[in-house]
């Protein structure tokens, strides 16, 4: 069951917030890459200065999501944006 449909299950119990990831952190151009490569397109970022400090690395702590489903990610980044990108296209 996948963990969507396991928090669908769940919810006329009530409702929480969860963190979702994979347990490491991808910057833009690391998903632009991917995304790049799956789409056989070049994606160019153009970068723009900030007026205010930017996080620069964030990781979804899952441990909540894993007690409350016993749940663990099982598809990493790259199968997972292939999925979408397939999804998408269909």
């Amino acid at each position: 069951m996948y963990l969507i449909e396991k928090i669908l299950h769940n919810f006329p119990n009530g409702y929480n917030f969860y963190n979702v990831g994979y347990g490491r952190s991808y910057n833009l151009n690391q998903v632009a890459d991917l995304l790049a490569r799956l789409l056989g397109n070049k994606i160019k970022i153009q970068f723009a200065k900030s007026t205010i400090p930017d996080i620069s690395d964030m990781r979804a702590d899952i441990t909540e999501v894993s007690k409350a489903f016993n749940w663990r990610p099982t598809i990493e980044i790259s199968k997972g944006l292939r999925l979408i990108v397939e999804d998408l296209s269909n």
